[in-house]
């Protein structure tokens, strides 16, 4: 036997569903309320009927499609509506039966009169539940014998059924989207997720296409078998050419003779004309509701010579107990808004949730219930979420149960739903600590909020502040305090700050329904760096100490604080930055202390670890003897050493070890010809140095080659580990004048002077010349060299006379001093 599948014979149930929904969503609008007596939107009425289950001793009636089981002892109530032609009392209606179990018979019951109402019990567990309604009558024998005429009976009658009630599931799936506002984008949500539901694939509708295309689109988009089928060639387009809406096309193309043609041949249709309705045309029908009934809709056809009609409906029913749900979770939604809420895993299929009726939220405490919408939150597979609706529903916050009606049974969703008022964002800020971390160049960066309830937060964006042309971009949230559902006390995003210029930007949070919440926030630029770490600081001092800070944007630094010291930032540059240090009675030997360093912008510092080293007590140097100068032609004065003369000093210290170090210089660095810096046995720059005991030292060098005369030379001793000593002057680097001969001549000067010459080395030190060193008299001239003695000169040079006793010697005063030097000339 030919299947009835494979015939396409539910098409014209299918079809009409579509064109039914189409025509509400584009074309009417909201469905408006039907009125006596009811008319279907295409095709004819055939009747109008209510058909509905009770259990056995009473309660409510509750309409068959809508039922979702049908026990054994259940009654069936069928009452007549309104009949739009014939004779009413004619008219005969005959219920068909089917069993749950598939190996059981279908009962078919006697034919009774259309306009009365009847009650039948249902034998058995109903599977599906048929309706044949002739205006004309129906022939008892045929239907009392059709139990037993045909094997197959049952199975064609639920395929039949299976594709009404897919047909009417649509329906209803289409339903859902009447409530917005653009009805093109209504329809093509709808197929969608029929399609999903169905396996079908669905083209999007264009709105700029005629209305024949968009009708073609449609059928094809419900029905993949009519791709071939092309109702706008040049025949088809003739045909349906005077439509003016989707819906009436789609119409047309519905009732077109090729569709009906197929659900005439299938073998239900056929075996039941030969049974039941020798001589009776049988059409299919779609049930459409109308005012509490529901009509019965079938193609305009005309009615063959000679034969009556009967019409075919059918409903296969779910079969379904009422399920068990459980949520995953305490749900959290926002009142006013619509919330995905997952469930455990359960048994039942997502699209049979739609059958629960009546859903509301019940409070936990006192309080009305409150009717609220449910659907799956999936078209298909089985139900593992809910939509929970509440844009339409006033629900105060609160705790509550959501409840609903399952046929005769009510179920209640085990677990908690709490309903929150969306709270305004004005109190969020960013945390201090996460302020400090949003640095140019850095990221992603966790970003912290808090001050707010944050759990209905749907968006976050960054907009620059300053730039007219910017655009705010979208910023990921990455945990909104814990992962639990429940307000949230903070909310991190996660702000790249990468390609981020340093300036003030604004933090944009939205919640659905509210306008944007508007949150400063700053790029920071980069902290200041310090080179050459760690500073060395010494245990054993009593002032301050002095170090400096070395890097970049130093500037920027407010102040500075430390554990285990007193610091104190001075003056500088960006790079370049002095700071004096006390350490505390606490400090220790080799401890490394952490500085804070206060940056503009940054509320909670830039600590830079272990910047300042602890040190033991510097070396001290107590003492220093300078050898005596050599016999020289010129007095030597104390602390002064002669260039071109080596010294040797002894020097007395403590805290030295193995990297002991001498270093000499000029106490003006500028001045400084070549620093000597010296190890135990090692020389340089002519100067030498030995460690001759723990606390001694032994210096050798000559003073002409660490600065030109006027140089105060001054010695430090350093160690590698503790650092240098206070600078202790060696003396001053003078140079002295050399004269090997000195003679009178009878030249007058005037004033009672007579001109002498000297002959020497360095002559041009000297400024004045007398017999004693409070007195002195200027020199006549520069010093001259001596032919053939380049480096040798003389002065001419002027003196009283007589001196003041015989071979007295004379005095020179060097450029700068106002007294004089004894030398070795004489007479």
């Amino acid at each position: 036997m030919t299947s009835p599948l494979s015939r396409g014979f539910y098409c014209p149930l299918l079809f009409a569903v579509v064109f039914l929904v189409i025509e509400s969503l584009l074309v009417a609008g909201p469905t408006a309320p039907a009125k006596k007596p009811p008319r279907c939107s295409s095709g004819a009425l055939v009747t109008s009927l209510d058909l509905k289950v009770a259990p056995p001793a009473g309660g409510e009636q509750r309409p068959l499609r809508e039922t979702n089981a049908i026990p054994a002892g259940y009654r069936i109530i069928y009452t007549p509506g309104h009949f739009p032609s014939g004779k009413p009392k004619d008219s005969r209606v005959s219920l068909m039966l089917s069993p749950v179990d598939p190996n059981g018979k279908v009962e078919v019951t006697d034919p009774v009169r259309g306009d009365q109402t009847t009650e039948w019990k249902a034998p058995f567990r109903v599977g599906v539940a048929g309706l044949v309604f002739g205006p004309e009558g129906l022939n008892k024998k045929k239907v009392r014998n059709m139990v037993t005429a045909d094997s197959d009976l049952i199975t064609q009658l639920a395929e039949y059924a299976e594709k009404s009630t897919q047909a009417e599931n649509l329906a209803q799936a289409l339903a859902e989207y009447d409530q917005q506002a653009n009805s093109r984008q209504n329809l093509e949500a709808a197929l969608t997720g029929f399609s999903g539901a169905f396996n079908l694939s669905v083209s999007k509708l264009d709105s700029g296409s005629s209305v024949d295309e968009r009708a073609a689109i449609a059928l094809r988009a419900v029905n993949p078998t009519m791709s071939t089928y092309d109702p706008l060639s040049s025949q088809g387009s003739a045909k349906y050419q005077q439509t003016a809406t989707l819906a009436a096309s789609v119409a047309g193309l519905f009732w077109g003779p090729s569709v009906t043609a197929a659900a005439g041949g299938t073998a239900l249709f056929m075996n039941l004309r030969g049974m039941m309705f020798p001589s009776t045309d049988l059409r299919s029908t779609f049930a459409q509701p109308a005012s509490g009934t529901m009509a019965l809709c079938a193609a305009r056809e005309t009615q063959k010579a000679r034969t009556r009609l009967a019409y075919l409906w059918a409903a296969k029913l779910p079969d379904l107990d009422p399920p068990k749900l459980v949520l995953a979770r305490p749900a959290h939604v926002a009142a006013g808004l619509r919330a995905e809420v997952p469930l455990k895993p359960a048994e039942l299929e997502a699209r049979f949730l739609l059958r629960a009726r009546d859903w509301r939220l019940i409070p936990s405490g006192s309080g009305k219930a409150v009717p609220v919408r449910v659907l799956p939150a999936t078209a298909s597979g089985k139900l593992g979420a809910i939509q929970l609706d509440l844009t339409a529903a006033e629900v105060p916050a609160g705790q509550y149960v959501l409840a609903a009606r399952w046929d005769w049974t009510e179920i209640k969703v085990d677990g908690d739903v709490h309903v929150h008022k969306v709270m305004p964002l004005a109190g969020a800020k960013i945390t201090p600590e996460s302020g400090d971390r949003l640095i140019t160049g850095a990221g992603p960066v966790a970003v912290e909020l808090t001050g707010a309830d944050f759990q209905f937060v749907n968006k976050v964006s960054l907009k620059k502040n300053g730039d007219p042309v910017a655009k705010a971009m979208p910023i990921e949230t990455i945990r909104q305090d814990g992962a639990a559902p429940g307000p949230k006390s903070t909310l991190q995003v996660a702000v790249d700050a990468r390609q981020l210029t340093p300036g003030t930007y604004t933090l944009l949070l939205e919640q659905e329904k509210s306008p944007a919440t508007e949150i400063p926030l700053r790029i920071l630029p980069r902290h200041p760096g310090l080179d050459g770490l760690p500073l060395r600081v010494n245990l054993g001092e009593k002032q301050p100490q002095t170090v400096t800070l070395r890097g970049e944007g130093l500037d920027r630094i407010e102040g500075v604080s430390a554990e285990g010291a007193e610091v104190q930032l001075l003056p500088g540059r960006a790079v370049e930055r002095p700071m004096t240090v006390r350490l505390l009675d606490s400090a220790q030997k080799g401890d490394r202390i952490a500085l804070r360093l206060h940056v503009e912008g940054v509320h909670s510092g830039v600590v830079a670890q272990g910047a300042l080293l602890v040190a033991a007590p510097r070396p001290r140097v107590s003492s220093v003897t300078l050898s005596a100068p050599p016999e020289a032609p010129v007095e030597v004065r104390e602390k002064e050493l002669v260039a071109g003369i080596p010294r040797t000093f002894s020097i007395r210290a403590t805290g030295l070890d193995n990297t002991t170090r001498v270093r000499v210089e000029c106490d003006d660095p500028a001045r400084t010809l070549a620093p000597v810096s010296v190890r135990s046995g090692q020389s340089s720059q002519g100067a030498e140095m030995q460690q001759t005991g723990p606390e001694s030292l032994f210096l050798s060098l000559e003073p002409g080659k660490v600065g030109p005369p006027g140089c105060g030379v001054s010695l430090v001793v350093e160690t590698d580990g503790e650092g240098p000593s206070d600078a202790v002057q060696l003396g001053k680097v003078v140079r002295l004048p050399k004269i090997e001969a000195f003679e009178f001549t009878e030249q007058k000067t005037g004033n009672g002077l007579y001109v002498a010459t000297i002959e020497g080395y360095d002559l041009d030190t000297i400024a004045k010349t007398g017999w004693n060193s409070q007195e002195g008299h200027a020199v006549l001239a520069l010093p001259s060299p001596v032919p053939g003695q380049l480096q040798k000169q003389s002065l001419r040079i002027a003196l009283p006379w007589p001196p003041p006793s015989p071979r007295a010697p004379i005095y020179v005063f060097l450029h700068g001093e106002s007294t004089g030097r004894l030398t070795k000339a004489r007479l």
